[in-house]
Formats: C-alpha cells, structure tokens, sequence
C-alpha cells in the first residue's frame, strides 16, 4: 500500500512539475489565473487521504495551482 500511494504521490509531482513548466517563453505566462490539475484515482478508499496532500499541495500553491481529485471507478480507469 504504502508503494502505491509513493508511486502515486510520484506521479502526481511530476504532473504538477509539468504544469508549472512555462515552454520556455523567458518566464512570461501566457494563462490568466491558476493552472488547474486533476489527480484520477480509481481507489475511492485512498481518496481522504489523498485529499489531504492536495489540500496542503493548494495551500503551499495558493493563487498559482489548483489541484482537485477525480473519482473514477476501476472499470472506467
């Protein structure tokens, strides 16, 4: 359990790194407001606690990032 959640603690970094990433403009923005990404888990049990570190992921972000959880069962995943 505890390497899925790292695997999946991993994946959402990445995301969020990829997010924040500019396309090599010289710093300049090109969107207006927060960059808005999802984290899909399949596993509604792990989704508390998941929320949780999104929950301080968006503080420590504020303004810049908003992340929210999508639920989606594992039939659909």
């Amino acid at each position: 359990m505890k390497k899925l959640l790292s695997i999946l603690l991993c994946s959402f970094m990445v995301l969020s790194m990829s997010a924040c990433s500019n396309g090599g403009n010289g710093g300049q923005s090109t969107t207006s407001g927060p960059v808005q990404i999802s984290l899909t888990l399949w596993d509604e049990v792990q989704a508390p606690v998941i929320q949780k570190n999104i929950d301080k992921f968006n503080e420590l972000h504020d303004g810049e990032i908003v992340a929210t959880i999508e639920q989606v069962p594992w039939s659909n995943y």
